[in-house]
């Protein structure tokens, strides 16, 4: 969807998680996975290549410091 708002061209485009699991399930061909589950798997594997599927440490993940109940201030700070 960004990439269709956008006037200019995305050659290349990378997905990164933290969670090993997601990585996994998305990489399992074999296993049957409930509606949920299923359908972001789904989704993801529609949506991006093997090659574009990143892993990083969730302590180089920025990201994830909004889930991590840090106030406002502690985020500012982990970003410097």
């Amino acid at each position: 969807m960004i990439r269709r708002e956008l006037d200019f061209v995305i050659h290349d485009s990378f997905f990164y998680t933290s969670s090993t699991c997601v990585l996994r399930y998305v990489a399992n061909d074999d296993k049957r996975y409930k509606t949920f589950v299923a359908n972001c798997v789904a989704a993801i594997r529609e949506h991006s290549l093997p090659s574009q599927r990143k892993y990083v440490d969730t302590k180089a993940n920025q990201e994830d410091n909004a889930s991590r109940g840090l106030s406002a201030d502690a985020i500012v700070q982990s970003n410097h």
